[in-house]
């Protein structure tokens, strides 16, 4: 899957968890407002219920009150009204209770218990007649009709109405203290689902979220590494990522590049390696005659020709420029091969190898005459012998070069080595250091500074440094301090791939 469409896919999936979350809480929040209203109902029910035992009950005192006085005294208030506004009430809390339950077991006792109360209703609309007619017959003045009618009222309150209405309340009663008790618990659920949920569907979108990055980032680091290698030299490297994505098309066209360019470089390193071994050869001996001549006309004191020219100097000259062709080819040869990974590597003593080079360079140091301070340990580093004389060669060649002060110090010291296996040395001079211009391309290929040679050997000491993992900074501190580290190496197989023989 692409990444686009993974991106796509974990927006959908985060969306929903959201839309989920929202609509779980409104549910809820819906049922605990739907539990509220069965309470205020069920709460209001009662209260009716209980209006209408108040009501009925006055209405009923006036039936006893006839009996008591044979007929003759009642109280005139009328409470029918009263009674029949508290039924209708009643009735519309139910009605209102039977909309929020639906077709529920709940709304179907509610219904059952509509039909209750208008069963009520209408045995009372019966007493409370019976009741008016008993007045009726006081008010003309026949009491023994007055004092059985209001007897009959009585006995139908009390036998028939008023032991269904109390069973009517005490139902009444219960589904108060029931809708009480749900909506209680509905309202806790509505509390607590969205202090469970959304820390569940915050968990889930951020393991979706992290999922997504890991791949990606995975992804990311894999191109990052094999640019960073590829751009350290190796060019073998393959970036390799196992989705078939955007990242991989990537990766494809990095390692295609890399390729195209390995095939490249070998063409361009057999090139120079061929050239300079090629040319080494036909210069040498051209220098060697060169030298045979300067000898030979000596010899014959000849001092200049006829037109004034000094032969001796001709000669001084040929073989000059043939010596700087020759270090200009051993020059190239040495940073061609400065970039490969060495076969012979051993544990090098780098302070035998930098008194080698100061042996050799023993005449250059007198003529100074240069102190050379070396340090008393300069450590064992895992390494090509011949790229780590070529590294201190070249920089003592240097620091000997610009070596201008009126007492000239050169000094070599080991900084150490850390748990990677990281060398770091320094190689620094007292001379008139380098200038700002200079520093920004000191280790390009064929820069000179003022008074330089090739151009090439710092290039080169930058390559081997590379090769081992390492780097080199140069900078001024009372005079030019060139600071590096080589990382030890294992030794390797000899590869018989189509680089070619680069050692010939």
């Amino acid at each position: 899957m692409s990444v686009r469409k993974r991106l796509i896919a974990g927006a959908v999936i985060e969306f929903l968890i959201v839309a989920l979350l929202i609509v779980i809480i409104l549910i809820s929040t819906s049922a605990a407002d739907k539990s509220d209203d069965q309470v205020k109902y069920s709460l209001q029910r009662l209260s009716d219920a209980q209006a209408v035992a108040k009501y009925t009950g006055f209405e009923l005192d006036k039936a006893d009150d006839l009996i008591a006085s044979r007929g003759t005294m009642y109280e005139k208030k009328d409470y029918n009204p009263y009674v029949g506004s508290s039924f209708t009430a009643w009735e519309n809390s139910l009605s209102n209770n039977i909309k929020l339950s639906g077709n529920s077991d709940l709304g179907r006792g509610q219904a059952g218990e509509m039909l209750r109360v208008k069963s009520l209703a209408k045995t009372f609309s019966t007493i409370g007649a019976t009741v008016d007619a008993a007045t009726e017959a006081s008010n003309r003045g026949d009491t023994a009709e007055a004092v059985v009618l209001a007897t009959k009222a009585d006995n139908a309150y009390r036998q028939t109405f008023l032991p269904g209405l109390e069973s009517a309340i005490v139902v009444e009663q219960a589904n108060a203290a029931r809708a009480d008790a749900n909506s209680k618990s509905v309202s806790n659920t509505a509390r607590l689902l969205p202090l469970i949920l959304a820390p569940l569907g915050l968990l889930a979108i951020a393991i979706t979220s992290i999922l997504l990055m890991r791949e990606i980032t995975s992804s990311l680091n894999a191109l990052k590494e094999g640019a960073l290698q590829m751009g350290a030299g190796d060019l073998d490297t393959v970036i390799d990522i196992e989705r078939a994505d955007e990242f991989k098309e990537v990766a494809d066209a990095f390692n295609q590049m890399a390729a195209e360019l390995s095939g490249v470089t070998r063409e361009l390193k057999q090139y120079a390696h061929t050239v300079s071994h090629d040319l080494k050869g036909p210069l040498s001996t051209a220098m060697l005659a060169a030298g045979l001549l300067k000898d030979e006309v000596s010899s014959l004191d000849i001092a200049a020709r006829e037109d004034g020219t000094d032969v001796v100097q001709l000669t001084e000259l040929i073989a000059n420029n043939i010596d700087h062709a020759v270090e200009l080819t051993t020059d190239l040869l040495e940073l061609a091969e400065a970039g490969q990974q060495p076969v012979d590597v051993t544990s090098v003593s780098v302070s035998d190898v930098v008194a080698q080079i100061l042996l050799e360079k023993a005449a250059a140091i007198s003529s100074g005459p240069i102190e050379v301070r070396v340090g008393d340990d300069l450590g064992v580093i895992h390494a090509s012998e011949t790229q780590v004389y070529q590294v201190f060669t070249n920089l003592i060649d240097n620091s000997i070069k610009y070596g201008l002060a009126d007492s000239p110090v050169i000094s070599v010291t080991y900084l150490g080595s850390d748990a990677t296996g990281a060398h770091s040395f320094v190689v620094r001079d007292n001379g008139p250091g380098i200038t700002p211009d200079s520093l920004e391309h000191l280790f390009e290929p064929f820069f000179k500074g003022e008074g330089g040679g090739t151009g090439i050997g710092l290039a080169t000491v930058e390559k081997i440094v590379g090769v081992y993992g390492g780097g080199i900074k140069a900078r001024n501190d009372a005079g030019a301090v060139f600071e590096f580290t080589m990382r030890d190496l294992s030794p390797r197989r000899d590869r018989t791939d189509d680089e070619g023989d680069l050692t010939a």
